[in-house]
């Protein structure tokens, strides 16, 4: 993938964050919490977010978007989620939230152009930026929503490591864990581009819905 849709890998402690909320109010076990930034930690670890993130392309309104195939997820998972296979289920609801955020989110701070995939239509500015660019400034601001975000849930880096580290996967992903949500990279600028704290709320707000209706559905299967 030659495009960077500023998103991918950078939201880990949001998911982790509901996570939790959600292994509360299921009672699942870690496996459920390290399914959830499963797909990030595959694409970090070098199989794409296209496939990790099971993307599919559609044209909206004239405007590029890529959103997770959960469909297709579930199809080729149907066995294990079907028994309740808490990392697989983890792994689902990162889909399901990426699916909030990719839909409904970033369409508010910029738009993708099927013909012109290094380039975006930034909203804010209403013009047309460099995909990096874009990239580059929501980076940033995902770094202080990250710290926010556990703030406000009132969860901690240790507290992550260990629930992560009793998966049979964590040697495997250990450094990108340790170095993009243990000891993340700080960001220099304190200036937010796009991403409010208002905007990260109701973005975490609508991904614990969707994600614990799609969760009950299991559940009840489950019974």
């Amino acid at each position: 993938m030659l495009y960077i849709w500023g998103d991918i890998m950078s939201s880990m402690d949001i998911h982790l964050c509901l996570a939790n909320k959600l292994k509360e109010k299921f009672n699942m076990g870690n496996d459920f919490v390290f399914g959830q930034i499963l797909p990030d930690l595959k694409a970090k670890s070098g199989e794409g977010n296209t496939s990790s993130h099971y993307l599919k392309e559609c044209i909206v309104d004239g405007f590029l978007k890529r959103l997770p195939d959960i469909e297709r997820y579930e199809h080729e998972n149907y066995e294990d989620l079907r028994n309740f296979d808490e990392q697989k289920l983890g792994y689902l609801m990162h889909l399901v939230q990426d699916t909030i955020w990719y839909n409904d989110i970033i369409p508010k701070y910029a738009k993708y152009l099927p013909n012109r995939r290094f380039d975006v239509l930034d909203i804010v500015e209403n013009k047309i930026i460099p995909t990096s660019e874009f990239s580059r400034r929501i980076y940033s601001d995902y770094a202080m929503i990250n710290e926010y975000q556990k703030n406000s849930f009132g969860y901690t880096n240790d507290y992550f490591l260990g629930e992560l580290v009793e998966s049979d996967l964590f040697d495997e992903y250990k450094e990108i864990i340790l170095n993009k949500i243990i000891n993340p990279p700080i960001s220099k600028s304190r200036r937010i581009n796009y991403v409010t704290s208002k905007d990260s709320d109701k973005y975490v707000k609508y991904a614990y819905m969707a994600s614990e209706d799609m969760l009950m559905q299991y559940v009840k299967r489950k019974r």
